[in-house]
């Protein structure tokens, strides 16, 4: 503001509106306006002195002065009006002053103008209600300038937080939540910053978690991540993710005015060359959660947020090895494995001391996903992995707490008996599986949208010279993925390694790793084809349950599943 320079420009331009013609030898008066002088002047109430000088052969009658639009005015003068002066009113801002002299005989000189810049100053008075002070960012003395604008910071003390601004201009209110304020100065301006006792202390820290329809119809452009930081002065950070596309939004709570104990506030997260999303939450310091809303003026995307306060310490007594399991369609006892994949995919995950869960999995169909997630004090975490190029998801809140409730059933075995198949109990977390009519791969490829049920236990690798199951016998399962039909082979345990014994399936290879995934190869006998398969071991199931392992393959266009069972 301090380089607001008017160049003024002083130009004549002839007038005839006034005046008669000039004839013979009569020269018409000459005018000059000695001041003002086309500069920045300063006038405190808004009224300004006009002086100059006249020169004439005939005698000079009055002079005339007009700023702006405004009404021509008479000067005064004590020699003829060899010199002449007006005090008269002018605006805050550029102005244009004119004037011309007439003689006696009625002729007048030409219109003279100067176009200068009026600074009209007057008093601000900030006022603080609180502990807190005003910052005055770019000015210093005071009063200032009308018609300018200035910037204001709030400060809040200790124990305090921002909330508003109050100020008076030209008896109107105006109301600001923002800590930075421009405003422009008026007369009589009063400037007021309130502060009230920071409710922010209880809100500190890290939250993630996820959004998605009330009503469990999750899908791919409904649903999707939710993290977000929150301060001790309460301004946030955040991220949304939505189809694999990350966008990013922060700002700062406002407490209710008139109660400092609540926040809340709606923030629009503006997506560039899609869609506007808003989003609307509110932190609740007791559960230590957020909850809210994601959506958009179509109505297409209405979801709920739920995210959990994270504290680098809360996954202290978490830390460990786990393994993952992700089994059939809840839904499709019987699907056509050409449209869904039959496998079970799988997972192992390494959650450290500071509570911050690595997983590293793969799904039925061959598509691998990773993610690194904080877990919740109480052990929740939210599983979330976008897929197919952001035309897929998998998703679902989990636990490291609660573990698995498993069933069982009997499976019989070709040549009569039956072995012991485990699932999950219907009442355990059920992850949604999503994939696009349309989205990258070469297998089903008209999309699908699939609900599984999903095993979650901790692993601890065997010690040394011991084996990753605690029986000396069980069956391998293989079925679906192109083959021909379901095939087992016997499994049993020697010097600590699981191994693969006779059965349907010939040329079989199976290595259980550290973390408790395992990997093979089979073939069917008539068949040139070598199937390679993947999945993981659940162990610590409950009482009266022994170790068990699902995993996957794929055929030409389908996928198996494989099953490792005690027997």
């Amino acid at each position: 503001m301090k380089n607001w320079i008017h160049l003024a420009i002083l130009f004549a331009i002839s007038v005839s509106v006034h005046c008669g013609s000039v004839t013979g030898a009569e020269i018409a008066p000459k005018l000059v306006i000695t001041a003002p002088k086309p500069v920045r002047l300063i006038a405190t109430n808004g009224i300004m002195e006009v002086v100059g000088t006249t020169s004439s052969t005939i005698t000079v009658t009055n002079v005339y002065c007009q700023v702006n639009d405004t009404n021509w005015l008479a000067t005064s003068s004590s020699n003829q009006f060899k010199n002449w002066k007006l005090t008269m009113p002018v605006t805050p801002g550029t102005n244009v002053l004119r004037a011309y002299a007439i003689s006696s005989t009625g002729k007048c000189s030409t219109t003279n103008a100067v176009t200068f810049f009026k600074i009209i100053k007057a008093s601000l008075i900030l006022v603080t209600n609180g502990n807190g002070t005003i910052t005055k960012v770019d000015f210093a003395g005071n009063p200032l300038e009308i018609g300018r604008a200035y910037s204001v910071k709030a400060n809040s003390g200790a124990g305090y937080v921002f909330e508003s601004w109050t100020g008076i201009y030209a008896n109107r209110t105006n109301t600001s939540a923002n800590p930075s304020m421009m405003f422009m100065m008026e007369s009589n301006l009063v400037i007021q910053a309130n502060f009230v006792t920071n409710p922010f202390p209880s809100y500190v820290g890290d939250y993630s978690g996820l959004f998605r329809p009330e009503w469990d119809n999750v899908r791919t452009e409904n649903s999707g991540r939710f993290n977000v930081a929150v301060t001790v002065k309460g301004t946030y950070s955040g991220k949304l993710i939505l189809q694999g596309e990350t966008y990013s939004f922060s700002g700062f709570f406002q407490p209710v005015i008139g109660d400092s104990s609540q926040a809340g506030f709606t923030q629009t997260v503006a997506v560039s060359g899609k869609k506007s999303i808003f989003i609307q939450f509110w932190p609740q310091p007791l559960s230590k959660t957020i909850y809210g809303w994601v959506y958009d003026q179509s109505g297409q995307l209405a979801a709920v947020i739920w995210a959990f306060w994270v504290n680098n310490s809360n996954g202290n007594h978490f830390a460990g090895n786990y393994t993952m399991n992700i089994q059939g369609s809840i839904y499709d006892a019987f699907p056509d494995p050409a449209a869904l994949p039959t496998g079970e995919g799988s997972a192992a995950i390494s959650v450290s001391s500071t509570g911050v869960a690595s997983i590293r999995g793969i799904l039925a169909d061959g598509t691998a996903f990773t993610q690194t997630t904080p877990i919740q004090r109480q052990g929740d975490f939210p599983i979330y992995a976008s897929l197919y190029g952001g035309k897929g998801l998998l998703m679902q809140w989990s636990s490291f707490s609660n573990q698995v409730y498993l069933q069982t059933s009997e499976v019989a075995l070709p040549g009569g008996g039956t072995v012991t198949n485990v699932t999950t109990n219907m009442n355990y977390r059920i992850v949604t599986w999503a994939k696009m009519q349309g989205a990258v791969g070469k297998n089903f490829t008209g999309g699908f949208d699939d609900y599984r049920a999903m095993a979650l236990s901790r692993y601890v690798p065997p010690a040394t010279g011991k084996a990753p199951v605690e029986w000396a016998n069980g069956v391998l399962v293989v079925g679906d993925g192109n083959l021909p039909a379901r095939y087992t082979n016997t499994l049993y345990v020697t010097n600590g390694l699981l191994k693969v014994g006779a059965g349907g399936l010939t040329n079989v290879t199976l290595t259980v790793a550290r973390d408790g995934t395992f990997k093979g190869s089979f073939k069917v006998p008539g068949l040139k084809t070598l199937n390679s398969f993947s999945g993981a071991l659940i162990q610590n199931c409950p009482t009266n349950m022994q170790t068990f392992g699902g995993g996957y393959f794929m055929g030409t266009n389908q996928s198996g599943y494989v099953k490792i069972l005690p027997r």
